[in-house]
């Protein structure tokens, strides 16, 4: 019914009941509310998955995979918000919150912008490379994202090799030279 095999089907149900995210009652495995465990015990929001095959195990496990990327890049567009808001606050009440709320985020240096490279995906995802482009791929395809690609070509170069800044790339390719940000992921239909 899932196409896979018995054994990998009680290993996925095993690692789902290790993560408290299902439990046994009778005969039946009964799949648990996604709730954040934090103070407020607010519902995680997820995609409407009304054009995923939910019969197709492996349609599911790429689903729950694109929704840990969707997590990710609401971090990354809060922390954008916040970036926004002490650059050009509306009022100074805004700019005071904006302030406070950056100092919480610790590890975070002050910069963020609405990309999110591959290597972020890979980690919100748990894939590698090439299985974290073709899960965008099928996520794109699905309707459940839109990639919006930054490269811009700002003209002829001589001798330039490929270097980084940031988090944006400069390279050369057939004398031209490009700048290339992170990938703005805009996910579709959020419940």
């Amino acid at each position: 019914m899932f196409h896979i095999g018995r054994e990998t089907a009680r290993r996925l149900i095993d690692e789902l009941r290790d993560m408290g995210l299902i439990e046994n009652r009778g005969p039946n495995i009964l799949i648990r509310s996604l709730k954040d465990k934090g103070i407020r015990a607010r519902n995680i929001k997820i995609q409407d998955y009304s054009n995923v095959d939910i019969n197709n195990l492996k349609e599911v496990e790429k689903f729950l995979r694109l929704q840990g990327v969707l997590l990710k890049q609401s971090q990354i567009d809060y922390a954008a918000n916040i970036q926004k808001d002490i650059l050009s606050p509306k009022s100074s009440r805004d700019y005071r919150r904006a302030k406070r709320e950056s100092k919480k985020m610790g590890h975070w240096s002050g910069e963020a912008d609405r990309g999110q490279s591959i290597s972020t995906v890979m980690r919100a995802s748990g894939l590698r490379r090439n299985s974290a482009i073709s899960l965008l791929k099928w996520g794109e395809k699905s309707g459940l994202l839109i990639k919006k690609k930054r490269m811009i070509k700002i003209g002829a170069t001589m001798r330039t090799n490929d270097f980084s800044l940031g988090r944006t790339r400069i390279f050369s390719w057939k004398n031209q030279t490009y700048v290339c940000k992170p990938t703005e992921l805009t996910f579709c239909r959020v419940i």
